[in-house]
């Protein structure tokens, strides 16, 4: 993926630092819509682990195996949707260094105004709304790597 640097036009790329590796879980009820945002997130080539969970309940089994460093989730699933799935990870989270916490994405078409202040009171700050294309899709997941895994992205120019 690359960015233009807009003041002077060069074409710049994020790329992960030497010897740091990104991990990314995908929480999805829809098989279709957790294969699409894989393909989209390995295209990135930025993700050396792509993990997939069916719900809530499993996304929570896989974090307490593996730290992440961003959790992208739905939020209307059975067994246990995003919203109680993000009160369980930011429990979890605090229990973690700074540098260990999962950043989360909430990508969803099921999100109420009440789901929002719920979110934002869990201390979500990234929601994208289904459907949305391709380009701001990684547009949002670029932005929150530069400002919240800085240890491990960084910006270089494009060869």
């Amino acid at each position: 993926m690359s960015i233009v640097d807009n003041e002077r036009g060069t074409i710049m790329k994020i790329t992960t630092r030497r010897d740091k590796k990104l991990s990314v879980l995908i929480v999805d009820d829809e098989e279709g819509i957790r294969s699409v945002i894989k393909e989209i997130l390995e295209s990135m080539y930025l993700f050396a682990f792509v993990v997939e969970a069916e719900n809530g309940a499993d996304a929570y089994q896989r974090c307490l195996r593996q730290s992440f460093d961003l959790v992208i989730t739905d939020v209307k699933m059975p067994k246990i949707g995003g919203l109680e799935f993000i009160q369980n990870l930011v429990h979890l989270n605090k229990k973690t260094t700074d540098s260990e916490q999962s950043s989360i994405l909430i990508l969803t078409g099921n999100l109420t105004s009440e789901g929002v202040k719920e979110a934002l009171g869990l201390g979500v700050k990234h929601i994208v709304m289904k459907p949305c294309d391709f380009e701001n899709f990684t547009e949002k997941v670029q932005q929150i790597l530069l400002k919240e895994r800085k240890d491990k992205v960084m910006v270089v120019k494009a060869a």
